[in-house]
């Protein structure tokens, strides 16, 4: 695009200017950047003594790490189109393959990719004019503002949207003052192909790229932002395309953009994530997907169509939650809106202590903001669009301190902008009390969410086999998270292990009233009554029920084929392993169960396929290799293997 107007954030001759005098230049930067590593490297520090820091656990990191993993299985697709656009998956498996599954490495590496992007923006903003002691600021809220380090160390989609994004803005900055006009329109191009890699893996962010487009046209810069557009959709089409061919439907980036927008916009909405994962969230969704399948539509089209309902019939409440979501951006508590408990985000005391810069950047963001509208200042235009079309996002959508991250190099240019701009003399007293106002929303962040808390925490310690504090955790947790089925099944896993039947009994029993809807509750019951002869036929039973709850499940299928086979009924247990398969053909403990019944059989080649791939799918698993080499070996292979 032509050249911008570029006026200049200056600072009047303070304590910060006049270190020009000692080269400050060279070694202010160098200062910054070794306080911010140190900062990161505390942090991961003192997070290694979390039970979850090596476990991927909670709501979408589960998720995307169950992704990773299929797409290192060789399964591209999930069998329904994912609630998560692709990119962020991809990149995990990615970094799953060169750390050997390891999430520490995974959080490390994040967390630099990030910290290398805020000197990366200090050199773009000097290009553009900045004055030295705004970009200074800017550099060090990018190094020591610590509270998001929380987020982009997380298994999250977000972790990955400052690195596109800078790419992004550094192009749009290289076109923006390149007069060559073939050179121009590529780097329009090039910056276009970026901002739509951050569309797929977070479609939030397309709101940026068609503010770019639109600000190209009105700026009279039409072929630059064209080729930006083409740059988009280079990216993002091939993905819609073949999501749709996979799927025979039209398929967005990501399923589940319909429900966010309903989500923000509903007659019990708060502005935020108002419905967490739960029973009720479940049976939401059951419902939406019936009314869909009833309709012949896409389920998005029903929360859309619920959303349009709202608007329709409570204009009102509409107009008071967009209000509601404008202001909420600026809350410093929603640092942990969305799937994060504050209670893990706070729990070490870097992030505790740095809860409490979080009005200080705020009042100064928005004091830049307002300073800059006042005098007309241009400065950082793309910083301007970045921030503009992610808060309209956020107000239409759901506002979250997560969405916030893709905004942090415009919040904090505006905070360096502030800051510089403000007179400490006369108004020194207001960021104080900024502070001050903030202080109970700060302080009950801190202990926010501590049974949703308990429940991930109890479920690492269980993946972790420490029985006593998983039960700890979880019986404290089922008092209070608000999906009591989910912690009660976890419950009676634990007893079960330990030998508590009766107890285990009960706590299942208690899961399946929790959420009658649900499969886990009833194959769990059927899976402990498969233990003993006597109870076998309502071992069945409970089968066939979790059968009809879900059709799908390929761990069902595989658990009932084991019970089955124990019932000396192999042919009907193949039946159900090969169900299995085509629910999930990455399924390797069904791959290994139908060698042992083809070797059974004397199939000793349909055995040694099936070995091969259960060990292909899952090579640390000792037993499957065990099994393929006896079967080579021509020795017999135990059916209870």
């Amino acid at each position: 695009m032509p050249p911008f107007h570029r006026s200049v954030i200056s600072l009047k001759k303070n304590s910060i200017s006049r270190l020009a005098d000692g080269r400050p230049d060279i070694w202010l930067p160098a200062l910054l950047l070794l306080a911010g590593a140190l900062l990161r490297t505390g942090y991961l520090l003192e997070y290694a003594g979390a039970i979850n820091f090596d476990v991927p656990l909670g709501p979408d990191i589960n998720e995307y790490d169950q992704r990773a993993r299929e797409i290192l299985n060789g399964r591209l697709f999930p069998d329904i189109p994912d609630i998560h656009a692709p990119l962020y998956s991809l990149f995990l498996a990615l970094l799953y393959r060169i750390g050997g599954m390891s999430v520490p490495l995974v959080r490390a590496v994040q967390l630099l990719l990030n910290f290398l992007c805020w000197p990366a923006l200090e050199r773009l903003l000097r290009r553009q004019g900045i004055a030295f002691g705004t970009r200074m600021i800017f550099l060090a809220l990018g190094m020591l503002y610590a509270i998001p380090v929380f987020h982009q160390a997380e298994l999250i989609s977000e972790s990955l949207l400052l690195p596109l994004l800078t790419l992004s803005l550094w192009l749009l900055e290289l076109a923006a003052s390149e007069f060559d006009l073939r050179k121009r329109l590529l780097r329009s191009g090039a910056a276009g192909a970026a901002a739509g890699l951050a569309a797929i893996t977070h479609p939030l962010t397309l709101t940026f790229a068609a503010a770019v487009f639109l600000y190209g046209f009105v700026r009279n810069a039409r072929r630059e932002a064209l080729l930006f557009l083409a740059g988009v959709l280079l990216v993002t089409l091939p993905v819609v395309g073949i999501k749709s061919l996979h799927y025979g439907k039209l398929t967005g980036i990501q399923q589940n953009g319909g429900f966010n927008f309903w989500l923000g916009n509903n007659r019990d909405a708060t502005g935020g994530c108002c419905l967490r994962p739960g029973p009720r969230w479940r049976k939401l969704h059951r419902e939406a997907d019936a009314e869909a399948l009833r309709r012949g539509v896409s389920s998005d089209r029903v929360w859309v169509g619920r959303t349009l309902s709202f608007w329709k019939h409570d204009p009102v409440r509409g107009v008071y939650l967009l209000v509601k979501k404008a202001v909420m951006v600026w809350y410093p508590s929603e640092l942990v809106a969305g799937a994060d408990p504050g209670i893990l985000l706070y729990r070490t005391r870097i992030m505790r202590y740095a809860a409490f810069s979080a009005p200080l950047v705020l009042f100064f963001a928005l004091w830049g903001i307002f300073s800059a509208l006042a005098k007309k200042d241009q400065a950082g235009i793309h910083l301007w669009l970045l921030a503009g079309a992610l808060y309209a996002g956020q107000i239409l959508t759901v506002t979250s301190g997560r969405y916030r991250l893709a905004m942090l190099p415009a919040i904090l240019f505006f905070a360096a902008a502030g800051a510089a701009r403000f007179d400490w003399k006369k108004l020194f007293f207001l960021p104080c009390l900024a502070v001050f106002l903030q202080l109970p929303l700060i302080t009950a962040a801190f202990t926010e969410g501590r049974y949703e808390a308990a429940a991930l925490t109890g479920e690492a310690a269980w993946r972790k086999g420490d029985v006593h504090l998983a039960l700890r955790d979880l019986l404290f947790a089922r008092k209070g998270y608000d999906d009591p089925a989910r912690i009660s099944n976890q419950i009676g896993m634990l007893l079960e292990r330990g030998g508590d039947f009766a107890g285990a009994e009960r706590a299942y029993r208690e899961a399946a009233q929790g959420d009658p809807e649900a499969m886990e509750s009833f194959m769990n019951l059927a899976n402990l009554f498969a233990r003993f002869p006597a109870k076998h036929a309502e071992a069945r039973r409970f089968y066939e029920t979790a059968l009809r709850k879900a059709p799908r499940s390929a761990t069902l299928h595989y658990n009932y084929a084991v019970f089955l086979n124990s019932r000396n009924r192999p042919v009907e247990a193949e039946k159900e392993l090969l169900t299995a398969l085509e629910c999930d053909d990455t399924c390797h403990r069904a791959y290994n169960l139908l060698g042992i019944l083809a070797l059974r059989s004397g199939r000793r080649e349909a055995a040694e396929k099936c070995f091969s791939a259960a060990l292909e799918l899952a090579p640390d698993e000792p037993g499957y290799r065990h099994n393929l080499e006896v079967t080579r070996s021509g020795i017999r292979v135990r059916a209870d293997k």
